[in-house]
């Protein structure tokens, strides 16, 4: 008996390691993408810290560690969470406790509730960095989520 709770629990780490590891994986696949952004003059990433409140219209999850903000005139961002916030979901209604006024900044705090349960883990997530992207860098790290 104990064998076998042994072998299940070993089963289920097994998983998880995999699980994790695809993470790792799809992760990395996105870095790749986003690391191809636009430069600055010196060729350093063009990085924000801040997003002021009239440069975006809308953000929502990509997946458990990336949102995209839409801004004006086509412009799209990429923000990677410090962390992987687990059960992150692209249905999810997100609001973001911001430190200061008009802008949401690298470090500012997310929440998010599903929103056929309006259920909220209770989880909150740091926002990271804001990158300038594409539209086919966006496609593409979504085929990269699909897989």
């Amino acid at each position: 008996m104990i064998a076998i709770a042994l072998l299940v629990m070993c089963a289920s780490c097994a998983v998880s390691t995999e699980e994790v590891e695809r993470r790792e994986q799809r992760e990395a696949e996105i870095g790749e993408i986003i690391s191809l952004s636009a430069t600055d003059a010196d060729g350093n990433p063009s990085l924000k810290r801040c997003l002021r409140d009239e440069e975006y219209r809308s953000f929502r999850a990509l997946d458990g560690r990336h949102l995209l903000f839409k801004g004006n005139q086509g412009r799209l961002w990429i923000n990677t969470l410090k962390s992987h916030c687990p059960d992150l979901r692209l249905d999810d209604v997100l609001y973001v406790r911001v430190a200061s006024r008009r802008r949401m900044c690298e470090l500012d705090t997310l929440w998010f509730w599903h929103r056929k349960t309006w259920h909220s883990p209770g989880m909150t997530c740091a926002l990271g960095e804001f990158r300038p992207v594409s539209e086919e860098q966006v496609a593409e790290i979504r085929a990269v989520l699909r897989r």
